[in-house]
């Protein structure tokens, strides 16, 4: 008999340390999973604050270029072809005076080698040229 309760109480020891196993994984995955759910929530607010700050970062840099200023003018077509004609008559006005000031300043450096022996009957051809072109 006493072997029939030694083997009663082995099966009983082996059920429970085989509940005890289980009851063990199972607090084991819940931890786990706590914790790994713990990480994914870690990780999103961390992906959550560096989407915000480039957001923000974008909307500044939006601000600082006036990309909704150009956005209206592209809408507005009239006034697109107004500024784009305006810019052209300036960029052209630029340039006429940007020549003129070379032509003078060139002039002023040829009157100033024109001491020189070969240089002033060029100059006087090219003076020539001028005086019968505005004559005609």
């Amino acid at each position: 008999m006493s072997d029939i309760t030694n083997a009663e109480d082995r099966i009983q020891n082996v059920e429970g340390e085989s509940e005890i196993k289980r009851d063990t994984e199972c607090r084991i995955r819940k931890l786990e999973s706590k914790e790994l759910s713990e990480r994914v929530e870690d990780a999103g607010n961390s992906i959550h604050g560096t989407l915000n700050s480039n957001i923000e970062r974008l909307a500044s840099l939006l601000e600082r270029i006036n990309m909704g200023e150009y956005i209206v003018l592209l809408q507005n077509t009239r006034r697109l072809i107004f500024m784009n004609f305006a810019c052209g008559l300036a960029r052209g006005f630029g340039m006429i005076l940007g020549m003129t000031a070379l032509a003078a300043i060139f002039l002023i450096l040829l009157s100033k080698i024109a001491a020189l022996p070969f240089v002033p009957g060029y100059i006087a051809r090219f003076i020539v040229a001028i005086q019968s072109q505005m004559s005609k």
